[in-house]
Formats: structure tokens, C-alpha cells, sequence
């Protein structure tokens, strides 16, 4: 996988439960398949003990139903967590790459579609939408 310019490409599947302490940069898999960035604020079980740990995260792109000026807090099982992606690089694509490009306050799954100098258009099937970046593109 390669990175959208802007936009990282991940390819690191989720880690054992262990990896993830206090503080840890994270992105949280939803039903829908996105990945979301956020950082974990507690961790609540011994994964000695429970192999289905759970860990409080924050999200730092979603907001609390209850209230539209906190971030959203909830607690995920390990599994669905992921290391945060790596710096961007200056890499390019090629048509048809796999990438995960930010898009909807979240990490989605998309195919590179059409490349034209340093502008890049990827397709997602969901949700259905075809964006267009440029290399070097604020986030």
C-alpha cells in the first residue's frame, strides 16, 4: 500500500493488545470500515488476564452526541485499533494502488483511479464518492 499525498496509507493491521499504553497515537476501526484517528486514555484490563482488553480512546475527528465541543470518548477492544500511520512521504501512485485516504473524518479504503501529474483521484465503494487530491494538499 502507498500513501495518498495528504493522506496516509496504512498498512499495518492491528497489534497485539499489549502495544497500546497511556497516550498512544491510535486509529479505531468502525462498523462501516474506516479507521478513526485517536489516542488511548486508559487501559482497564490486565492482558494477562482478559484477552479481550478494552482501552478508553478519544477520537480527535469525532464529537460527543452529548455534547458537540468534547471529542467523542468510548472504550474499543484492542483488536480494533491500529497503530497511527507514519509521517507522509513524497511517494507517488500509480493507477489502481489500494490506498487509505482521509476522507470523512476517518481513514477509508479507496483505489487509485486516475493519476495526472501530482493530481490524484480516488474511487471509494463505501461510502460511494470519488475525491481528487493534489501532491502536497493541506490535511
Amino acid at each position: 500500500m502507498k500513501k495518498i499525498p495528504s493522506k496516509e496509507i496504512v498498512t499495518t493491521s492491528p497489534l497485539p493488545c499489549f502495544y497500546f499504553s497511556r497516550g498512544s497515537r491510535v486509529e479505531a476501526r468502525a462498523e462501516q470500515g474506516a479507521w478513526f484517528p485517536a489516542h488511548v486514555l486508559d487501559s482497564n484490563s490486565n492482558p494477562l488476564r482478559n484477552r479481550k482488553r478494552r482501552l478508553l480512546v478519544e477520537y480527535e475527528t469525532l464529537v460527543s452526541d452529548d455534547d458537540s465541543s468534547k471529542p467523542l470518548t468510548e472504550e474499543i477492544e484492542a483488536s480494533l485499533l491500529r497503530p497511527a500511520p507514519p509521517e507522509e512521504s513524497d511517494d507517488g501512485f500509480e493507477e489502481h494502488d489500494v490506498v487509505d485516504a482521509f476522507h470523512v473524518e476517518g481513514w477509508w479504503r479507496g483505489v487509485v483511479m486516475s493519476v495526472d501529474g501530482d493530481k490524484y483521484t480516488v474511487g471509494f465503494k463505501s461510502p460511494p464518492d470519488l475525491i481528487c487530491w493534489s501532491l502536497g494538499a493541506a490535511s
